[in-house]
């Protein structure tokens, strides 16, 4: 994979995330913020910092208020939004205990929303903020009982984000085996697939735990290489909704995944 292959997915992401909408000014921001911790040499050689400095003026007064009206995907624009700046040292309006925890409990008990719920309360504890529902303070098995497979690896790999605070630390060194071993055994059903979403996501976390030389890395690594050679950047997803984020998500998550093999 040469240089121009990268350059033309990070083109890409910054076209499809040009709009001054919440959801592409929010994932441009935690984008930009995972690829910087992730490979920091890449991030430089394509000057994105003075990109990430402008999607942090735009964003920082951005009010974290949220209300049922918000759906999940507007719901987690927020709450990147607030995630991003506050890692940053720039303050920002944060949500009440009281709303948040209401929004979350609306996700979870009217709309079914189980990943959103959860994750958007973990976030909010690695912020000082516990609103984390107690019917989700559960162990790996319950969400493998009760989540569908996507979710369910979706789950997975956002424990080593949250882990690692969004790729800019290492990984604990404990607590994290049998995510890890759980992860590993995906590989094959996820190829099979063909999400490219999730094969980028887990190709970031195996790498995070030391698993690159493995075939499963090598061969989840292949899998979004080849789709990015036969693109004009942008990567869709057949597993996810045809919309403008889910297209710029994926080829996030492919643009990052790929960004420390340079």
């Amino acid at each position: 994979m040469s240089m121009l292959h990268l350059e033309k997915a990070v083109t890409k992401f910054l076209a499809l995330t040009e709009s001054s909408e919440l959801w592409a000014q929010a994932l441009r921001a935690i984008s930009l913020y995972m690829f910087s911790g992730y490979a920091k040499t890449t991030f430089d050689h394509f000057q994105l910092e003075k990109v990430f400095l402008q999607t942090l003026e735009n964003i920082k007064e951005e009010k974290i208020t949220v209300s049922k009206d918000l759906s999940p995907m507007e719901g987690m624009s927020k709450i990147d939004i607030w995630f991003v700046l506050k890692e940053k040292n720039i303050f920002c309006h944060a949500p009440s205990k009281e709303e948040l925890k209401s929004y979350l409990e609306d996700l979870l008990y009217n709309q079914g929303q189980v990943k959103y719920a959860w994750l958007l309360g973990e976030m909010a504890y690695s912020l000082g903020l516990d609103v984390r529902l107690n019917e989700l303070r559960r162990d790996q098995l319950f969400y493998k009982q009760h989540l569908h497979a996507v979710d369910y690896a979706y789950w997975l790999t956002h424990k080593y984000f949250l882990g690692t605070r969004y790729l800019h630390h290492s990984l604990p060194s404990f607590g994290f085996s049998s995510v890890t071993t759980e992860l590993t055994g995906l590989t094959n059903w996820v190829v099979e697939e063909g999400s490219f979403d999730l094969a980028a996501e887990m190709a970031i976390c195996l790498d995070l735990a030391g698993k690159s030389s493995t075939k499963e890395y090598g061969y989840l690594l292949g899998m979004i290489m080849g789709a990015l050679k036969n693109s004009d950047g942008a990567i869709i997803d057949p597993l996810l909704e045809d919309t403008d984020y889910n297209l710029a998500h994926t080829t996030a998550a492919v643009m990052i995944a790929i960004a420390k093999t340079k």
